[in-house]
């Protein structure tokens, strides 16, 4: 199914700044601007309707937008927070540009949701309102239901998810994401090319008792990566030499700052900030052990993949997707709980056998490989051509 005339309209909760050396006048983080160029380059025009920041307010280490006549279309963002954000972009932002986002709905063929987000749930129920031909994307953790606002939303994309709408969870598993609609579809995440792949060496063995520890992602407290230190702080006293390496940038910097501080080990941990993309794989196969005890809502996170195809023996808690995608002891290993002294015992035991390190790695790269952002591209478009043929199906009867 030819894809190449179509127009793709996206609806976006991540932040943007302006940038004039970029190819849109628009620059973000992590590795979304990679999964939007694989997207545009499926079709002949697509739009993303983003809010963009105060430049005061811009971080380092920002990738510009670009893609295959890609375009950003920016609304201005609320300065509040939480609760009174919400009612900013209700009540302000959306009537303010109604008739933009019903004329660009309208005017492109295919709409794509990111969600949970503001933007994206409300291009969600615009799209359904309208009946327009939708592909939603969700990015978090599939099936949570913490606040009234994921049970809106899980019920409006097991209730609407059919002819006009086909639902991606970011995730994975043995079973389907839900049981209630079968137009609901699992979808992995990722920002490596085939490409990066060929340049990563296979480690062979591990010949260091000194560890280098690390960490790939935003600082908050949910990501529970005071846990990491803490459990840190105990290891140096059998592996003295090892450092601690975070990549990232958030909120909760400065405190992880302090308590390294306060544990007397903050010359045994470098936080790095964020760096470009392309360059983390390529730093992470410096070092050895990955720490990922995160709490929060992760759907598919990006790092672990990384981290695996890197050699780096994962470590990482009991959340959505981890445990399908590690598959304990074969290409990581789940921590049985977040008490300091069961996950220093039981990382002390793995990283004693140089057999089991070697075997998880090996199994950890060759699995890495299945989740290229080429291979991500192909289920994305195969699950557009779905859309059409459905659409087109329900026409027929």
């Amino acid at each position: 199914m030819n894809l190449s005339n179509k127009k793709l309209l996206i609806f976006s909760h991540k932040e943007c700044w302006n940038d004039e050396n970029s190819p849109t006048g628009y620059s973000t983080k992590g590795g979304f601007p990679i999964q939007i160029c694989a997207i545009s380059n499926i079709f002949k025009e697509t739009k993303l309707i983003n809010l963009v920041y105060p430049i005061k307010t811009k971080p380092n280490g920002l990738v510009s937008l670009s893609g295959n006549n890609l375009k950003v279309e920016p609304l201005r963002a609320p300065k509040s927070r939480g609760f009174l954000r919400k009612l900013h972009i209700i009540l302000y932002l959306v009537p303010l540009n109604i008739f933009k986002i019903i004329k660009n709905i309208i005017s492109y063929d295919i709409i794509h949701c990111m969600v949970p987000g503001d933007l994206g749930m409300i291009g969600l129920i615009f799209c359904i309102t309208l009946r327009k031909k939708s592909i939603v994307r969700h990015c978090g953790t599939w099936g949570t239901k913490d606040t009234f606002s994921d049970k809106i939303l899980i019920w409006l994309l097991e209730k609407f998810s059919g002819k006009n709408l086909i639902t991606l969870a970011t995730g994975g598993g043995n079973l389907p994401p839900s049981n209630l609609n079968n137009h609901i579809h699992w979808i992995f995440s990722t920002t490596i090319y085939k490409n990066d792949f060929n340049s990563i060496k296979e480690k062979q063995s591990i010949t260091t008792n000194n560890f280098q520890f690390a960490y790939v992602g935003r600082l908050s407290k949910e990501k529970n990566i005071q846990f990491s230190i803490l459990v840190f702080s105990r290891l140096i006293e059998v592996f003295p030499n090892s450092h601690f390496h975070i990549i990232g940038e958030g909120e909760y910097k400065k405190q992880l700052e302090e308590y390294a501080i306060i544990l007397g080990i903050s010359k045994l941990i470098t936080f790095y900030g964020n760096i470009p993309n392309n360059l983390i794989i390529s730093n992470l196969e410096k070092f050895d052990v990955f720490l990922f005890p995160t709490k929060t809502k992760e759907g598919f996170p990006k790092a672990i993949i990384e981290a695996m195809a890197a050699g780096l023996i994962i470590f990482a808690s009991n959340v959505s997707v981890l445990p399908y995608l590690l598959k304990d002891k074969k290409s990581g290993f789940i921590l049985k709980d977040y008490n300091v002294e069961n996950a220093c015992s039981q990382i002390l035991e793995v990283l004693s056998s140089s057999q089991l390190l070697i075997e998880t790695i090996n199994n950890a790269q060759l699995l890495a490989k299945n989740y290229s952002i080429e291979q991500w591209q192909k289920d994305f478009k195969s699950k557009i051509e779905l859309l059409i043929s459905n659409n087109e199906s329900f026409k027929q009867t």
